[in-house]
This record gives C-alpha cells, sequence and structure tokens, in this order.
C-alpha cells in the first residue's frame, strides 16, 4: 500500500546533508527471514544496499526540519547501486515509513500486485517489496514507526494537508 504526499523540501540541501554520512553495506540482523537462499546471501552480506541510521540531526537542518513534520521513531538512509536489485522482503524493524527518492530516475518499488512509481510517499513496509535492477544509484531518505501502522500515519499525514 502506498500513497503520495504532497511535501516540498530542498532536495539539493538533504542531498549535501547526507554527503556528510557515512554510508556501509546494509546487511540485516533478519537475513535468516528470507524466504529464499538468494535473498538469505543477500541480506547477509550485501555490498549493493548502502545504509545508515541518522541518530542525531542537528547539523542536518533540511531532514531535521522535515522530521520535525513527520515525528517518526527512527531516520534511515539507503543507497541502492545502480543495477542492483532489492530482493523481495517486508521490513522486520519498522512496519510504516516514508521515502522520499532523492534520485531523479529510479526503477519502481514492486509489490505482489504489481510496481507503483513514485517520489515522496508514505509505504506500507510490513508488506512483501522489491526494487528492480536500474541503471543508476536510487537514494532514498526514509522516517520510519516501529509501531504506528500505515492507517495511523496516513490519518495524522491527513490532518497536516501532507497526503
Amino acid at each position: 500500500m502506498i500513497r503520495h504526499l504532497n511535501i516540498s523540501f530542498d532536495k539539493d540541501k538533504v542531498i549535501k546533508e547526507i554527503d556528510t554520512l557515512h554510508l556501509k553495506p546494509g546487511h540485516s540482523n533478519n537475513w535468516w527471514r528470507a524466504k529464499t537462499e538468494e535473498s538469505k546471501q543477500f541480506w547477509y552480506k550485501t555490498d549493493t544496499w548502502l545504509k545508515t541510521i541518522i541518530e542525531d540531526t542537528n547539523s542536518l537542518p533540511e531532514i531535521k526540519r522535515l522530521n520535525a513534520a513527520f515525528k517518526c521513531d527512527i531516520i534511515y538512509v539507503y543507497k541502492q547501486l545502480a543495477n542492483s536489485f532489492l530482493p523481495k522482503h517486508r521490513d522486520y524493524d519498522v512496519i510504516t515509513a516514508i521515502n522520499l527518492l532523492l534520485s531523479d530516475d529510479v526503477a519502481p518499488i514492486t509489490f505482489d500486485y504489481g510496481d507503483e512509481y513514485y517520489k515522496n510517499a508514505l509505504i506500507d513496509v510490513s508488506k512483501h517489496h522489491s526494487v528492480k535492477p536500474y541503471p543508476s544509484d536510487r537514494l532514498l531518505l526514509k522516517f520510519a514507526w516501529h509501531k504506528k501502522t500505515f492507517k495511523e500515519v496516513e490519518n495524522e499525514l491527513r490532518g497536516k494537508c501532507l497526503i
């Protein structure tokens, strides 16, 4: 499930703030939950899905401003390297997320029902999804919640006229 967002922000500033961070291969502690051997190997030791967790936004003013509107539990930055795929999975550490795609051209997110193209969206990441290979990197800023459901966050965003 996905809802497109009506949010304005300075994408160039966000990218410059992200450039100050160190992204590392996004190994998952939940790799053993993957359904296929290929997915288990990907999540156990990937070098094409880079990530970092933003714990302090004080030196990241545009990201801090965005989170003041969202009030999420955790903020991630992900980079899917060019020509790599993100196998079918569901997020285990969070159940709802706002994804802000910072790359101009990217592959869609694929759910069981088909592809979804978006730039900025609220996503039910507890549902299985994947991302196909694409010839350029995919940079993503993710604001996420551990326990708030898609519906709860959707209602909050509607109240702020963001959906």
